[in-house]
């Protein structure tokens, strides 16, 4: 069996695995039954590459390792460009960001690709959303980009979508503007929307338990500021177990913040005078000072450390 048509018959057995037809799949992706067909028999005639693993993503397996073994030298630019944006945006790195987002917004070539205007657009979000998590445009930005892939796509039946890495961080991002604006509990239900719909239909460990991360980061952070301080602290030693390799640094570094807050406020501010102090000095060889300063603000503040 050559390469391709073991490759198709792995698709196909991803589709089963859902109890999902060839028609099912065809709507997802917005194509003919008839091309999922060929696809599942290894003929890949009018699909590319990204096209690809949007399917493999919403069937619920990781595609980035796949996707890399089959870019040009322009891919590869563009997709380191779009994963430093990514690590700046989570460190909220505005002025690191910023740059390389205008790169994109001006390469024609670069926006030809749905994926990558998808993942853009998504950064656009991002970056209002901190300038004016109140400005309407935020939410509307975020729905433009989710609509690209799934243009039928609605909160409240998230449960019959098959969902695709990017379209997770999409939601994930209206569940943080939504909390942001005062609407905590649509947000907490969102998350726990996305996390069942995550459960359901991802089959890829590795793929789940990086999704788990970041979920749990901020319906942690939801619910210390709703006071249920015990739940966070559970769910923090849980998502922390995860957190193995640099990929989850900034998650950790937050989930254990988040953690302690919750201890202090429980009466444990000794157990984490430690933690705290190992906190900031991991941020600083990180060279992430945004998030260093806020820890050292709070450690002073709470009295876990003395001021300088």
């Amino acid at each position: 069996m050559t390469k391709k048509k073991k490759f198709g018959s792995f698709l196909a057995e991803l589709r089963k695995r859902k109890n999902l037809t060839q028609d099912d799949i065809a709507n997802y992706v917005k194509t003919g039954r008839n091309a999922i067909s060929r696809l599942e028999s290894g003929d890949y005639k009018g699909y590319n590459m990204d096209r690809i693993c949007l399917i493999i993503d919403k069937l619920g397996y990781d595609s980035r390792n796949l996707r890399m073994y089959h870019l040009d030298e322009h891919e590869v630019e563009w997709h380191k460009k779009m994963e430093s944006i990514r690590v700046h945006l989570d460190w909220q790195e505005i002025d690191n960001a910023l740059p390389l987002i205008i790169k994109l917004e001006n390469d024609k070539e670069f926006l030809k690709n749905v994926l990558n205007k998808q993942h853009l657009m998504l950064s656009q979000a991002i970056m209002l959303d901190y300038k004016d998590h109140t400005n309407p445009n935020v939410v509307k930005m975020l729905y433009d980009s989710i609509f690209l892939t799934s243009p039928k796509f609605q909160e409240r039946y998230m449960s019959l979508f098959l969902l695709s890495s990017e379209e997770m961080l999409i939601i994930n991002q209206l569940a943080i503007n939504y909390f942001k604006n005062g609407n905590e509990s649509k947000a907490i239900s969102l998350l726990n929307d996305l996390k069942d719909n995550i459960d359901k239909n991802c089959f890829d460990e590795d793929f789940k338990d990086r999704f788990y991360v970041i979920i749990a980061d901020n319906l942690s952070k939801f619910l210390l500021k709703k006071g249920e301080y015990l739940k966070v602290i559970d769910l923090c030693n849980e998502a922390i177990e995860f957190c193995v390799g640099s990929k989850f640094i900034y998650n950790l570094l937050s989930l254990s913040f988040t953690k302690i807050k919750c201890m202090v406020v429980n009466g444990k501010e000794k157990d984490c005078k430690k933690t705290v102090i190992e906190l900031y000095h991991v941020a600083k060889f990180l060279k992430k000072e945004t998030f260093a300063e806020e820890v050292r603000k709070y450690a002073t503040d709470t009295g876990l450390v003395g001021k300088k």
